[in-house]
C-alpha cells in the first residue's frame, strides 16, 4: 500500500510487434532470464513511460510451433536488441 492508501500493482511488460525489424517474428525471440535489465525513461512515449531494454537471441526459421521434426536441423540464432513496454491492462 502507498501512503495514500492505494494499492500498488507489480508491473508487467510485453514486446510488441511494432517494436520488432521488419521479419522477426515474437515467436522467434528469446530472451535468457539471467540477461540484465536496463531501465530507460522515455517521456515522449504514451505520456512518458519507463521501458526494460536488454539483449536477446533471434531464432532463424522459427515458426509459431514449438515442435520440429527429428531430421529437420536445429535453428540457428543471432544477437537483438529487445525492448519491453509496460502492459496497461
Amino acid at each position: 500500500m502507498t501512503r495514500t492508501g492505494r494499492e500498488v500493482k507489480e508491473p508487467y511488460y510485453t514486446i510488441e510487434q511494432a517494436d520488432r525489424p521488419p521479419g522477426v517474428v515474437l515467436e522467434g525471440i528469446r530472451i535468457d532470464p539471467s540477461t540484465p535489465l536496463r531501465a530507460e525513461h522515455r517521456p515522449g512515449l504514451l505520456d512518458g513511460v519507463t521501458v526494460l531494454r536488454t539483449e536477446g537471441l533471434v531464432v532463424a526459421g522459427e515458426t509459431t510451433t514449438p515442435y520440429r521434426r527429428y531430421d529437420e536441423p536445429a535453428a540457428t540464432a543471432r544477437p537483438t536488441p529487445v525492448t519491453l513496454i509496460p502492459y496497461f491492462a
